[in-house]
């Protein structure tokens, strides 16, 4: 969402949005990250419970216990991970079993037991072993704990953070509890914020001849931007594309590759001249020349023919190993944007069902979907199931979206080809309401990840299953509109983002971030970096992303 007209967005959220009720939510498979009970090591530990770091080498042991009660369902995967802060040699660091559950950071030390898993450690971060075998033996003796030891191959200590520290051990944990909903395979994207001077981010080199650039094949990308969209599997060009209050109707009023303008395009206000967004050429170049997945908006005025020539350029063009996500416009329930009104309109006016205007805006939506879709499916014909993904979005009123899509898409008279989505999307924000400089800043956002996935992500799993579609989310993140820039470079909110993402997992195909780079203001830090090339021990928002995409391959 567009956070310049958040105030006004509220107030008509409150007069307009009723969360959907649905149906109780099958269970998915879900993902429960635990934090130890007990920490310590053998030699080091002289002041129990308050030592930041531990010490491992191959006559000091670490030992972490991890409280196994509560869990629920079959377990089918178990992931113990430890964090290396300070790196002296390059060594294996070896997980093994304990000789006893019975201990306290206070008192007797156990003994390493039976070794389960190795791996080379050649620098610092999160080390990641299996461990699956270990927590399910417990549960199968109904133990309600499970300790492990870590050593390492070396003389020399090497330091590793405790559950006093900012990176905490985790026991990851995987259960099945039979039931659909939630794939438990969620891939995570990135939205661009805007191409702007004052954005933070520098996605082209300098002194682009743009008159000759892409007739010649010319690279114009920053390699410092390439190599920070690396762990991303999908980019979303909303705000490069100009979506929002577009005044864009044909395809002879988009923009040109060798536009000198590609490199500014801003913000676009509601009372703005008509101004198209980055030519799509260079949209396609950029995931062709990093391998992902294509998101475009088309923008709300536009006609049948300006998506039917836009999809056989993407057919053209588009590697054919990557897919295209297609979705109308940006948010037209938002009534920030001029879309807001003029769905409003063309619902009331082309008579869509519904029971008043707000409903009838909300099935035009879909009826404008309904006719891109259909031109995608024109231009790609038997390659539409392996090339497009047709994406129908909602995050206001739900039971408008429920309805609409039942009125649209299950009509024979309005949705004649039988169009179907083939993702529902969402927008799980975190955090609107709190202040990134008070003192409860992490309990408290902890607090709002689990009330957003209550009141939004599991009423949105229940409509994505009666309608059998994949549930992913066009954007989502910290939203903070007070000191957010504090919060998001706080090293705290690695460890809520990390719970974020493990907590949506089981029911998103597909996390579209919100936004890969942008400036961090008092009012709205969007980026999980501040700018291009910001150093990622300065970007916990981004190393958190990173890190839990290199742990979910």
């Amino acid at each position: 969402m567009r956070k310049s007209y958040m105030v006004l967005l509220i107030v008509f959220m409150l007069f307009t949005m009723t969360l959907y009720q649905g149906g109780p939510v099958a269970e998915a498979a879900a993902i429960t990250t635990i934090t130890p009970s007990a920490d310590t090591d053998t030699q080091s530990d002289g002041t129990e419970g308050t030592n930041a770091n531990l010490y491992a080498s191959q006559w000091n042991s670490i030992f972490t216990k991890f409280s196994l009660t509560g869990l629920s369902g079959t377990v089918t995967n178990a992931k113990v991970r430890i964090y290396h802060s300070s790196h002296v040699l390059n060594h294996t660091l070896i997980v093994s079993g304990a000789s006893t559950e019975s201990w306290n950071e206070g008192g007797a030390k156990p003994s390493l037991g039976t070794q389960i898993a190795s791996q080379s450690v050649t620098g610092t971060g999160y080390y990641e072993f299996d461990v699956t075998s270990a927590v399910q033996n417990k549960l199968s003796a109904s133990q309600s704990s499970l300790t492990l030891g870590f050593g390492t191959n070396i003389g020399t200590w090497e330091q590793y953070q405790s559950r006093e520290s900012g990176n905490t051990p985790q026991l990851v944990i995987t259960t099945d509890n039979n039931g659909g909903g939630g794939s438990g395979t969620m891939k995570i994207g990135t939205n661009f914020w805007f191409l702007a001077s004052w954005s933070g981010e520098t996605p082209f080199k300098t002194s682009v001849n743009w008159s000759t650039a892409y007739a010649s094949g010319t690279d114009i990308w920053n390699p410092v931007f390439i190599s920070e969209l690396a762990p991303y599997s999908t980019l979303r060009f909303m705000d490069w594309g100009g979506t929002n209050n577009s005044k864009i109707q044909t395809w002879s009023q988009r923009r040109l590759p060798t536009d000198p303008g590609n490199s500014d395009i801003g913000y676009i206000g509601s009372g703005d001249p008509m101004k198209a967004g980055l030519a799509y050429e260079w949209m396609i170049d950029l995931c062709n020349r990093t391998n992902k997945d294509m998101w475009i908006n088309l923008p709300h005025l536009s006609d049948d023919s300006y998506a039917q020539q836009l999809a056989t350029l993407i057919k053209q063009k588009l590697n054919a190993n990557l897919k295209v996500y297609v979705e109308y416009s940006n948010e037209t329930w938002n009534g920030g944007f001029t879309q807001f009104q003029y769905t409003l309109d063309q619902g009331v006016i082309n008579g869509l069902p519904g029971s008043n205007q707000w409903y009838q805006g909300g099935a035009f939506s879909l009826y404008r979907s309904v006719h891109i879709w259909q031109q995608f499916a024109n231009v790609f014909g038997s390659q539409l199931s392996s090339r497009v993904v047709r994406v129908a979005s909602f995050s206001g009123n739900y039971d408008i979206f429920d309805q609409s899509y039942n009125s649209v898409i299950n009509s024979t008279a309005w949705n004649p080809t039988s169009q179907k989505a083939d993702l529902f999307a969402i927008a799980p924000y975190v955090g609107s309401g709190l202040d990134g400089a008070s003192p409860n800043i992490q309990s408290a956002f902890h607090q709002d990840i689990d009330a957003t996935f209550n009141d939004r992500v599991l009423p949105a799993v229940t409509i994505a299953q009666k309608y059998n579609v994949p549930l992913g989310t066009y954007e989502g993140g910290q939203h903070l509109l007070v000191n957010a820039d504090q919060w998001s470079g706080n090293p705290d909110i690695y460890n809520e983002y990390t719970y974020m993402l493990n907590k949506f997992a089981p029911y998103f195909t597909l996390f579209s971030h919100y936004t890969n780079a942008g400036t961090w203001s008092t009012g709205g830090a969007w980026g999980a970096k501040q700018f291009t090339g910001q150093p990622a021990a300065n970007a916990p928002k981004y190393r958190a992303i990173a890190d839990w995409i290199a742990a979910h391959p």
